[in-house]
């Protein structure tokens, strides 16, 4: 209503919102998961439209993540992947984090949050009847504003976290891997500048993340009996201590 020269957003529930309320104001985009596949833009190479930005593909990552966790936790039988299925990128992500599971001989469980009241009942159910291992789909929504609260759950009732959120893991989850969501950020003032100076964003290519961090939480793996590999350590992007 107030007729903005631009918009930026991060994630797929304020991307597509933003794009259903204008085609004429230029959208950003600061960091969202597969921008073609929820519709945002047509092709990365040429967005079209009013919407363009700096995307990660995060489902890609999933398989990655599962078979560090596993690495780690080698004794692990049963894996919950958590996810806001409000969240369509969130869906790809479970699914081929469950599919890796399987392909690892791990028992699989999802849990999709319909609603932010879900997590306490979620987790209330695994605190009842405790996974070996707990992932966090990397997609915004219930999880990602929860991060906390979910990193403390499993130092609480021992339960190692895996995700892409560099922030669950600094608040108690055990590793994550996944694009640098701050460079992220930081190249997407590119895009504002641009198009600002005249650009359009249906000529500007959405950007791809390069940089991927594999973060582990010592303190986390000691509270919990897991014996980081040296072959892990050796790769880790950051180890907190």
């Amino acid at each position: 209503a107030k007729n903005p020269d631009l918009i930026v957003v991060s994630g797929a529930i304020t991307a597509l919102a933003a794009k259903k309320a204008t085609a004429s104001v230029p959208i950003v985009f600061m960091a969202l998961g597969d921008p073609v596949g929820i519709g945002a833009v047509r092709s990365l190479a040429r967005p079209g439209g009013n919407v363009t930005g700096v995307s990660f593909i995060s489902s890609e990552l999933a398989g990655k993540r599962v078979q560090l966790v596993k690495a780690l936790v080698p004794a692990a039988k049963r894996i919950v992947v958590l996810w806001d299925s409000r969240n369509t990128n969130a869906r790809a992500e479970s699914g081929v984090a469950l599919a890796a599971a399987a392909s690892l001989q791990l028992k699989a469980e999802p849990i999709a949050l319909a609603s932010d009241a879900d997590l306490p009942r979620a987790l209330n159910r695994l605190q009842a009847n405790r996974p070996d291992v707990l992932y966090v789909v990397f997609e915004g929504g219930t999880v990602a504003t929860n991060g906390t609260l979910i990193a403390e759950f499993g130092v609480r009732h021992r339960v190692p976290v895996v995700s892409g959120w560099r922030n669950l893991t600094e608040a108690g989850g055990l590793i994550s891997y996944a694009p640098d969501i701050p460079a992220m950020f930081r190249r997407s003032a590119s895009y504002v500048d641009r198009i600002l100076r005249g650009a359009k964003p249906s000529e500007l290519p959405v950007e791809q993340a390069t940089t991927v961090e594999l973060v582990i939480n010592a303190r986390t793996a000691r509270a919990l009996g897991v014996t980081i590999p040296r072959e892990i350590l050796l790769r880790a992007d950051r180890v907190i201590e």
